[in-house]
């Protein structure tokens, strides 16, 4: 139930910072039932694993990087809370947003 709640709500959210959530399913495997979320695709996959490519590959992010990646998570926060949209046109209201949404378990890896 809090699973399909949790799907609901976040499969609305349509902003190009936001991975999208885009189908629920529900199986029986063995008398025990299980939930499962997919998502939209990552081609380079999430912060956590683009920061561990360059650590790897011995280079750090530059420092232009650094701000283009905390601009965009300032864009996906603030249209997940408030529904407004920034960007090079200025700020505009979402007209898909529903309602705030917090984001509890803010790190690299979500």
């Amino acid at each position: 139930k809090y699973l399909w709640s949790e799907y609901e709500i976040l499969s609305k959210l349509q902003h190009p910072n936001i991975v999208r959530y885009v189908d629920f399913e529900y199986k029986e495997r063995r008398n025990r039932l299980s939930a499962s979320i997919y998502m939209e695709y990552c081609k380079g996959g999430d912060l956590s694993q683009y920061t561990s490519r360059h650590g790897i590959a011995g280079k750090s992010v530059s420092e232009k990087q650094f701000w283009l990646i905390s601009y965009q998570l300032a864009s996906a926060l603030l249209y997940c809370h408030t529904g407004l949209r920034a960007d090079e046109f200025g700020i505009t209201v979402d007209s898909h947003w529903t309602r705030p949404v917090l984001h509890r378990d803010i790190k690299p890896a979500n």
